[in-house]
C-alpha cells in the first residue's frame, strides 16, 4: 500500500487534533506512573528473590523486556521527565534480572531452563535464549 502526500494520518485514518495526541499522552503516562507506583513493592519483593540467588521464572523474563524497551528510550524523546517516579525501580528490577540471567549464563544453565513454562508461552520460553 503506497502512502499518499498526505502522510500517515491520511493512511491510517484522520490524525487527531494536535491537542488531543498531548492530551491522550498526558493520560496515558498518568497511567503508566500509576502502574509504577503500583508495582513498586512487587517489583521490590522480585529483586530481593532474584538477588537471593533464585531463577526468574516466565513473568521475571517478560516483565523485563518490556523494562529493557522503556529504559532503552532516550530522555530527550520520552513523554515523561528524567523525575519520573516508578522509573527507578523498574531499573533496578532490569538490572537485578540482567545479572541474574549473566550469573545463570557462567553456571551454564540456559534461560530457557530457568524459567517456569505458562501455558501457550512455549515459543517466548524456547527463544528466551536467543534473544537475550
Amino acid at each position: 500500500v503506497a502512502a499518499s502526500a498526505g502522510g500517515v494520518g491520511s493512511v491510517c485514518g484522520a490524525a487527531p487534533p494536535a491537542e488531543g495526541r498531548r492530551e491522550g499522552t498526558r493520560s496515558a503516562v498518568a497511567k503508566f506512573a500509576a502502574l509504577l507506583l503500583r508495582l513498586q513493592g512487587p517489583l521490590a519483593e522480585r529483586c530481593t528473590r532474584l538477588a537471593a540467588g533464585a531463577r526468574p521464572d516466565a513473568e521475571d523474563i517478560m516483565l523485563y523486556s518490556h523494562a529493557r524497551v522503556l529504559m532503552a528510550v532516550p530522555a530527550s524523546l520520552a513523554p515523561w521527565g528524567s523525575e519520573f517516579l516508578g522509573l527507578d525501580g523498574l531499573r533496578r528490577f532490569s538490572d537485578a534480572v540482567h545479572l541474574c540471567l549473566a550469573r545463570l549464563r557462567t553456571e551454564g544453565a540456559t534461560v530457557a531452563a530457568a524459567a517456569a513454562p505458562l501455558p501457550h508461552a512455549g515459543l517466548f520460553t524456547e527463544g528466551a535464549g536467543e534473544l537475550l
